[in-house]
């Protein structure tokens, strides 16, 4: 359990320690990292940890910007999330106003200088500073704070017909309706004679990763259609796959032994070896020389193997008896044991080589198939008159890649924007950042390139099921340092107190990946380990043995749910116990707000046992269940109501509204609708029983409400 107990605001300058803080690979202090980090003269690019402040440097650096002069409109700030563009351009403006207002001039100043200005370029920009608020509202403009998303929609606005996207396409988020439609299409679609080959492509995907497996490399195929139709215009995918597998693509690796005249001298010298030792060294020598002289085979190659490695693959431990190493000089002995682990890992590299001709048959029968879902998912989309993100993406590459159209759309970008920022890089997916590098690339050497500036953190790239890939950071640094921008590192976190980042720090010590952090939070922080519920501790005593329970009311228990349960309940009192112990630091001391806590959970799966565990602790709490609406009575009553009024012939939901509140019915109504033997829905022997004044006060009184609402449907949306 981690506990932050601060929780006063953090406003001003962001400060960091000296040793974190990196230029160019030096160690700065921290109003260099920032003075360098705001210059709108250079290039930036940032990795910094989480809590360090890379928003607060990124709208430090949009408001230098606007002191250098840059129009409002002059800057493209493009971060993930609309929500976080939303925040984005909030931050800026709050502090355009908060230096609007600012009527003492020295803690104007300091604010600048907090940003990485010095004295004298403070004071001579204070004026600049108090008027940027109502510049930045009167620009005819505005700032463009957007998406990824949003900008390729503004791309494709500059260029309507060049961009080959239909009038009237309507902008689709969620696609997995889609994408589900596609699939049933093509499994239809194979029951076509002329689609055999597709039928065999599918078998043979189903043969070496399984039906589960198989599918999710479709649905990973299908995400990635905006990248298929890229590398379907640089020639043939397969082709390509097999040029980058070699040979090993077309002949069987472990074969290609018995064409390696010295590895089969080594062999059987190793052999050799063998056959001068004991018995059962004699036996490891039949073992390697047999199947080195029968010739190629694979249950040779398997033989080989055998000898030598484990059944889990790993190379066995051999060694040489006394007897033998009495004739062997000492450079020999160190030669045997060198050489037994080359022809071990000669024999895996050889192993793992074969697996090139599995590759290719997997690819080739995934490339027929994903281009033939594809294909069904743009029908689909098309007959919808739908666009989705990944079109998007792909329209806007092609409009900056194109030789035809490039230019101008070149031109008009830049006329319009002479300064880019991007927040949350490690979100990035791969297409994104090539299209703006297609712009960036056609300067060439031209002194008029748009500064840039990047942010994030590879390590917090969480968006991979949206294709993001943490990689595209590394290529971004390598590009921006080939045009001299500044490559800045910060390691520095203001929102974990020490005891936290220690224990974080400590965790991530063989991560390769992660550098240590520090902190400059002001309060120290911790970590607190609760104690394990082992599953013979959660059998719930009130339980065991022979019991009824009420199957609709109350759901099984399963040993399972009541660990997780007490695990909630360990949390909740845990919560309790932080609750009375820290206070926040105001003259009040208050206990700290239930708002100020969070439960986090690795899936959904289990949520319900652990709320019931904080309930029982007595702690409030918001859960993010989803359907937790949805699910309730109320609405499963309502959703009934509708469908019957949708088709008045669904005697169940009819029956779901007799017995709901809505209707308030009891068992004999159903009875009496159920007990009249005739052909006629519900409905009708509802309403038979209401002119024959033979139904109950709540019947009655429900069928005049349905008649009433169904009158209503017809003119109501």
């Amino acid at each position: 359990m981690v506990l932050n107990a601060r929780l006063v605001s953090q406003g001003g300058m962001v400060t960091m320690a000296a040793d974190q803080l990196f230029v160019d690979g030096r160690s700065v202090d921290s109003h260099e990292f920032i003075s360098v980090a705001c210059d709108p003269a250079r290039s930036v690019l940032v990795e910094a940890c989480a809590g360090s402040g890379k928003t607060w440097l990124l709208v430090s650096r949009m408001l230098r910007l606007l002191l250098d002069g840059a129009q409002p409109a002059e800057l493209l700030a493009i971060t993930f999330t609309r929500k976080a563009a939303g925040e984005m351009r909030e931050r800026l403006i709050s502090l355009l106003h908060e230096l609007a207002l600012e009527t003492d001039q020295e803690k104007l100043i300091t604010a600048l200088m907090h940003r990485g200005l010095n004295r004298a370029q403070a004071e001579q920009k204070a004026d600049r500073a108090r008027g940027l608020y109502a510049a930045v509202l009167a620009s005819p403009h505005g700032l463009s704070v957007d998406t990824f998303h949003s900008w390729f929609i503004r791309l494709l606005q500059i260029a309507p017909l060049a961009s080959g996207v239909p009038h009237g396409l309507a902008l689709e988020e969620s696609t997995a309706e889609i994408a589900e439609a596609a699939w049933l299409r093509f499994m239809q679609s194979l029951n076509d004679p002329a689609n055999a080959a597709l039928r065999d492509s599918l078998m043979t995907v189903y043969e070496i990763a399984g039906d589960w497996s198989g599918k999710e490399l479709v649905d990973a195929f299908l995400d990635k259609r905006a990248e298929w139709e890229i590398i379907n215009t640089q020639g043939d995918p397969l082709s390509q796959l097999i040029d980058l597998c070699g040979d090993d693509a077309e002949h069987d690796a472990r074969l290609s032994l018995w064409d390696d005249e010295a590895l089969k001298q080594r062999l059987l010298r190793m052999a050799q070896l063998f056959g001068t030792g004991t018995a059962v060294q004699q036996e490891i020598a039949v073992a390697i020389e047999t199947p080195v002289t029968s010739g190629p085979g694979i249950e040779s190659f398997n033989s080989l193997c055998d000898a030598f490695l484990t059944k889990s693959g790993e190379p066995r431990s051999r060694k040489l008896t006394k007897a033998q190493t009495a004739h062997m000089s000492v450079e020999e002995q160190q030669a045997f044991e060198q050489e037994w682990p080359a022809l071990c890992d000669a024999l895996i590299r050889l192993r793992a080589r074969s697996a090139e001709i599995t590759v290719r048959r997997l690819n080739e029968a995934m490339f027929a198939i994903g281009a033939a879902v594809i294909g069904h998912y743009n029908a689909i989309k098309s007959d919808q008159c739908k666009l989705d993100f990944a079109d998007l993406e792909l329209h806007a590459w092609r409009l900056l890649t194109s030789t035809e159209h490039a230019a101008y759309l070149h031109a008009r970008i830049d006329a319009r924007y002479k300064h880019i920022l991007i927040d949350e890089f490690q979100d990035t997916n791969p297409l994104q950042w090539q299209v703006v590098r297609a712009w960036l690339d056609a300067y060439d050497g031209d002194g008029q390139r748009p500064s840039v500036f990047i942010v994030g953190d590879p390590k917090q790239s969480i968006y991979r099921f949206r294709r993001a890939e943490p990689r595209v950071f590394e290529s971004a640094r390598s590009l921006l340092k080939q045009q001299q921008a500044s490559d800045l590192r910060t390691s520095v976190t203001r929102r974990n107190g020490e005891g936290i980042v220690q224990v974080l720090n400590e965790a991530m010590t063989d991560n390769g990946l992660y550098s240590p952090q520090g902190t400059l939070a002001e309060t120290a922080g911790a970590v607190w380990r609760l104690p394990l519920v082992r599953g013979d501790q959660a059998v719930d005593e009130s339980v065991e043995g022979f019991s009824l329970r009420d199957p609709l009311t109350e759901p099984p228990i399963e040993i399972d749910d009541l660990r997780r349960q007490q695990e909630g309940e360990l949390v909740g009192h845990a919560l309790l116990q932080a609750r009375a112990q820290f206070s926040t630091q105001d003259k009040l001391s208050q206990p700290l707000p239930w708002s100020k806590m969070m439960v986090l959970v690795r899936s959904r799966t289990h949520l319900q046992s652990y709320e019931r565990g904080l309930r029982a602790a007595g702690v409030p709490f918001v859960s993010s269940r989803t359907g937790g609406l949805l699910d309730t009575l109320e609405v499963s009553d309502l959703t009934a109501l509708l469908r019957w009024m949708t088709m008045p012939a669904d005697n169940l939901s009819l029956a779901h509204v007799l017995k709901s509140p809505i209707g308030a019915c009891d068992d004999a109504d159903l009875i009496a609708l159920a007990s009249l033997n005739d052909e006629s829905s519900w409905w009708q022997r509802m309403q038979a029983l209401v002119e024959g004044h033979q139904a109950s006060a709540a019947m009655a009184r429900l069928h005049a409400l349905l008649v009433i609402w169904m009158q209503a449907s017809y003119q109501l949306p």
